[in-house]
């Protein structure tokens, strides 16, 4: 088994968004519910021979294949791009199409845990549970909370909490200094403060969070450790009721600020100048007894590497869009492209042969 000379192809995108800024190691988040339908019929069922490369064909990169339904041909996979992604960004290949391949071991080389870079400190991409960095802050999962909720994109997941008792937590595993928190989230419940994603030093209540977005007077807002008021509110937009919103928050020890930026139509950020906390647990959807969140969240991300973090979440939030479910703004469609010509395969050579087949 010789990659890539045993595979049938690969996917690439046909017009990949840049970002506004160079971002280095950058985790994308692909919904394979695009990928065209040679993929699909070359692909694996359990999608053991899925591989992804840089566009030299043969560079690889690790890949965490977090969803797979291969009945319905949906799924999450997030690859990282190791490098840097420049304005004008390289593509990368999602190959398939070799029956003896098996996915590699989570912590190998192109594995699950290298596919988020180490300024991640951890990932739930289904709103709680399991982390899918190789720090494993796996949360404890509280008041039976109901999972596989549709997410904001094309097959993506959500957890749904009730609003009353349900939360997400782990006592320890957060850390003092610079952090950035991203969440999506539905709001069922309304109006109110209510806690999505949080840093804490206590069990998660309202007075005790340092950072967290909410939804307060339908706006995000941040609070910190033991302030009774949001230091930082965004402004301008609501949060949408029964539909899908997404936003940011953290601290940037350097500058000494809180920050908030918001994703609700338009893009907020207001910050103001105010200390750290305490920082033993991390929550989500946590509260006290009113101020539970109420609804979805996805793609809850905890980072501490704040480089170039406004074109970091904007890139992200582009990319992760419920307005845009299958990617189209951000990848532009995919191409299969075979694996065929010349007997050393050349990915250059068949992009530009007649091998190209555009299902977008």
């Amino acid at each position: 088994m010789a990659f890539p000379a045993d595979w049938a192809g690969y996917a690439s995108p046909n017009s990949l968004l840049p970002p506004s800024s160079s971002l280095s190691n950058f985790t994308y988040l692909i919904s394979l519910s695009e990928m065209p339908a040679s993929w699909w019929s070359n692909v694996k069922s359990d999608g053991g021979d899925i591989r992804v490369t840089k566009s030299d064909g043969s560079t690889q990169l690790p890949f965490d294949l977090i969803e797979w339904d291969y009945a319905s041909q949906t799924g999450i996979l997030a690859i990282q791009y190791t490098g840097t992604q420049t304005t004008s960004p390289d593509d990368f290949y999602i190959w398939a199409g070799d029956a003896s391949a098996t996915l590699p071991a989570a912590g190998d080389t192109y594995g699950q845990y290298n596919t988020y870079e180490s300024g991640i400190k951890c990932f739930y991409p289904n709103g709680g549970g399991n982390d899918r960095t190789v720090n494993a802050l796996n949360l404890t999962m509280t008041g039976a909370t109901t999972g596989d909720s549709d997410g904001p994109i094309n097959g993506s997941k959500a957890t749904n909490y009730n609003g009353t008792n349900q939360k997400a937590s782990r006592s320890s595993g957060a850390q003092s200094g610079d952090c950035l928190f991203l969440a999506h989230f539905y709001d069922t419940k309304g109006a109110g403060t209510s806690v999505i994603f949080a840093r804490s030093s206590a069990a998660g209540n309202i007075g005790a969070g340092i950072f967290l977005i909410s939804s307060t007077s339908e706006q995000i807002a941040v609070y910190r450790d033991g302030a009774g008021s949001p230091v930082s509110t965004s402004t301008g937009t609501s949060t949408p009721l029964n539909n899908w919103g997404a936003g940011g928050s953290g601290f940037d020890a350097t500058a000494g600020q809180i920050f908030t930026r918001s994703y609700l139509g338009a893009n907020n950020a207001v910050s103001s100048s105010d200390g750290d906390g305490g920082t033993t647990g991390i929550f989500i959807a946590a509260g006290g007894s009113t101020n539970y969140w109420g609804g979805r969240v996805a793609n809850a991300l905890y980072k501490t590497d704040l480089t170039n973090k406004d074109d970091f979440m904007d890139y992200w939030f582009s990319m992760i869009d419920a307005s845009d479910p299958d990617q189209s703004n951000f990848y532009g469609g995919w191409t299969w492209t075979a694996n065929s010509g010349p007997s050393s395969f050349n990915p250059a050579w068949a992009k530009n042969s007649n091998q190209v087949l555009n299902y977008a």
